[in-house]
């Protein structure tokens, strides 16, 4: 009987942390795109302001990309890179 106890309570524990810890995840994900999304609409420049929506706009797509090992993501990034470069050239 104990040791049924037990077992509940460590499946019960091992069921909350799990949640707890995907729901954290998804919460920093959420407040970096957040993050990301002000810094373009705080932008005054507008041609700035469009590169660096071009390149999130990518970044999501290429992010999912490499997680899953695909070799597209190198054409992600390469269509993004030159957008980024661009950003050094502005004054």
């Amino acid at each position: 009987m104990r040791r049924n106890l037990v077992l509940w309570f460590v499946l019960l524990l091992t069921g909350f942390l799990t949640g707890f810890i995907l729901q954290y995840a998804r919460l920093q994900r959420v407040l970096q795109e957040l993050s990301a999304s002000e810094i373009v609409r705080s932008t005054d420049d507008p041609v700035l302001r469009d590169l660096l929506h071009d390149i999130l706009a990518t970044r999501d797509p290429t992010t999912a990309d490499l997680a899953k090992g695909d070799a597209i993501a190198v054409s992600g990034i390469q269509q993004s890179y030159p957008s980024s470069s661009r950003l050094q050239n502005i004054d």
